[in-house]
């Protein structure tokens, strides 16, 4: 039986998954973004996003906290195609305030949703899209915890790392789960768990596996930031420090704010983080990266893109990384509040991945920008951030399309309201090309949960032949199918000359109509379930279903004259020679043109009757004579 308040709030969360009405910038590339979505709201009851997610295979979900009968709750709703539906609240039965909600979702649907209430954190599972979450079961009484972050592998395996008090001050915890159930990690993750940890985030590879980076201050009172590997309920033997004590001789301070991401093969993660340099009489802050391959750090990574001596500083930086090892890295520079960005790109493929130049994707934001950044296997992806300007503000994004950062889309609806992605903001890719981007909009009594769905390109190739000319006017035309696509199923447009001849859910299709004799350009338009459109390379294809003409005139003692020709839209003579009634036969050489102009073939005489036998590069045979 559904009571009075819950009756309220479906038909509240109903109505509120519906189109936004907004539409995104008219830059290029910005037509690949779909609308906002508003998943909650507008309600001065909804108050904070907790995440997006979205899996490989293209199923998702959102979460986010939003006020029931006085205190905030967990909410959650799938994500279609890019689009949330169906919102539901997760922490059933629990009174009291819940805070600090997290998800991330799994292939096949598996949602994980991990919050704090009372102190205590919990986590909900659903294990297949539709099923349904289960009740909250308590991770982690070690409390009051703080500052959760969650992810999970591709196959289900996730970790959620927290802040928890110890012996000695603040220590970073971790539990794993498998299946439905939660795995404490006895040991603390910290470095020396007499100091204090905090701020970790956590990454899943996989391989089942996990890495943590967090910051954790000396007994000087420095900060560091420091990562370790989690391996199922163990942590692996020793924390590696990834921030510097020194960086181009410039003596290393304070380092937080850690963000990474882990490949399929867990031996490769980057660790973004910001750290404090002395630069002469001034302090600095830089934002940088390193790659850790196995058990050590090989790589250092000027994020910022800056040199000392500088005037300039940097913070908040944002890593994704997709399993293949592409990734987009984004960060705020200061006192400019501009928006910095660089690529993980594979040059060739004898070498990993590694960053290009860092660009300047924003500037002239009127306060510090919020920055998110999405990576997909497709080596594409996302630079997101919070444009603000007097008092207003809104949600930006840059596509990363394997080269470069194109220009920029806004995602938030003008007309309702300004973002307030200090309430939220986050991105992810799947295995594919798709985004999707959460984040806040709305004035204080009309917050919404927005949900802007990216169909990206789809791999598709051309029409796969094998010769260039057929002796048809409605060639079978075949191509390879799109490997991956998410938000399916894919529908191909077949289009010949620019104008369309037929439709087809398969990788084949033979024309309805005759195609007009010659040479045609012929492309697939490739187009996912979101209508999204991506356009094949153009493959030239001839029809020619006529018969070469030609003519052969005897000169006298063995002597002919040859004329053949396959007509203006031919696809041009191939062989030719002049048979004779004895069996005898001459070949004749046919020059690129596909044209015989009055040439002289000398055989000797007493051969007998000649024939001129013509093929075009079609097969269409003629005998003349």
């Amino acid at each position: 039986m559904i009571g009075r308040a819950a009756r309220c709030l479906l038909m509240v969360t109903a109505a509120a998954l519906v189109l936004a009405g907004g539409v995104v910038g008219s830059a290029a590339g910005a037509s690949r973004f779909a609308a906002a979505r508003t998943a909650a709201g507008p309600s001065a009851e909804v108050l904070e996003l907790g995440g997006v997610s979205l899996a490989r295979d293209g199923t998702g979900a959102v979460a986010w906290l939003q006020r029931e009968l006085t205190q905030p709750h967990v909410f959650a709703a799938r994500l279609r195609r890019g689009d949330p539906t169906g919102a539901v609240r997760v922490d059933s039965g629990q009174l009291g305030a819940s805070s600090d909600v997290r998800v991330a979702t799994a292939d096949h649907g598996k949602t994980v949703v991990t919050w704090i209430n009372g102190g205590t954190l919990y986590g909900a599972v659903e294990t297949t899209a539709g099923a349904g979450f289960g009740a909250p079961v308590a991770i982690c009484s070690c409390g009051p915890v703080s500052d959760p972050s969650l992810d999970i592998s591709r196959f289900g395996t996730a970790y959620v790392t927290f802040t928890a008090p110890g012996g000695g001050g603040d220590d970073v915890r971790a539990a794993m789960l498998e299946g439905t159930t939660w795995t404490l990690i006895s040991t603390a993750v910290d470095f020396d768990a007499a100091r204090d940890a905090f701020g970790a985030r956590v990454a899943a590879s996989s391989d089942g596996t996990g890495i943590a980076a967090w910051t954790e201050r000396d007994a000087g009172g420095v900060t560091h930031v420091y990562e370790r590997r989690l391996l199922h309920d163990q942590l692996s033997e020793v924390p590696r420090q990834a921030s510097l004590p020194s960086l181009d001789n410039r003596s290393g301070g304070n380092a937080d704010s850690p963000s990474l991401g882990v490949t399929d093969e867990s031996s490769f993660a980057w660790v973004a983080f910001r750290q404090d340099f002395s630069d002469g009489a001034a302090v600095r802050s830089r934002v940088l990266a390193r790659r850790l391959r196995g058990s050590a750090f090989d790589h250092t990574f000027r994020l910022d893109g800056l040199q000392f001596p500088t005037t300039a500083g940097a913070r908040s930086p944002a890593i994704a990384l997709s399993g293949r090892g592409y990734g987009v890295a984004v960060a705020a520079k200061e006192p400019s509040n501009g928006v910095t960005a660089a690529a993980l790109v594979k040059p060739d493929r004898k070498v990993d991945p590694a960053f290009q130049r860092p660009v300047t994707i924003s500037s002239g934001n009127s306060t510090p920008p919020i920055v998110a950044a999405s990576a997909a296997e497709s080596a594409r992806g996302l630079a997101i951030w919070q444009k603000t300007f007097g008092g207003g503000a809104s949600v930006k994004a840059r596509p990363f399309d394997g080269e470069r950062f194109t220009k920029a889309a806004t995602l938030s609806p003008p007309e309702l309201g300004p973002s307030v992605a200090e309430l939220g903001l986050d991105a992810e890719g799947d295995d594919a090309d798709d985004h999707v981007i959460a984040f806040v909009q709305g004035d204080p009594g009309a917050r919404r949960i927005q949900v802007v769905a990216y169909a990206g390109e789809l791999d598709i190739r051309g029409i796969v032949t094998r010769r260039l000319w057929y002796r048809t006017r409605r060639p079978h035309l075949r191509w390879d199918h799109v490997p991956s696509a998410p938000w399916g199923p894919v529908t191909y447009r077949v289009e010949v000359d620019g104008k369309p001849v037929g439709r087809t859910r398969h990788t084949e299709l033979t024309p309805k109509v005759d195609l007009r004799e010659g040479l045609h350009s012929i492309h697939v338009v490739a187009i996912d379930a979101r209508k999204s459109e991506t356009r094949g390379d153009d493959v030239d294809l001839g029809t020619d279903t006529r018969r070469p003409r030609g003519s052969v005139h005897s000169k006298g003692h063995g002597l002919y004259r040859v004329w053949a020709s396959d007509g203006s839209r031919g696809s041009g003579v191939f062989t030719a020679r002049l048979e004779f009634d004895g069996g005898e036969f001459a070949y004749i050489t046919v020059p690129s043109s596909g044209r015989l102009r009055g040439v002289h073939v000398h055989t000797g005489s007493g051969l007998g009757h000649p024939r001129l036998v013509l093929r075009d590069r079609a097969g269409n045979r003629a005998v003349i004579g």
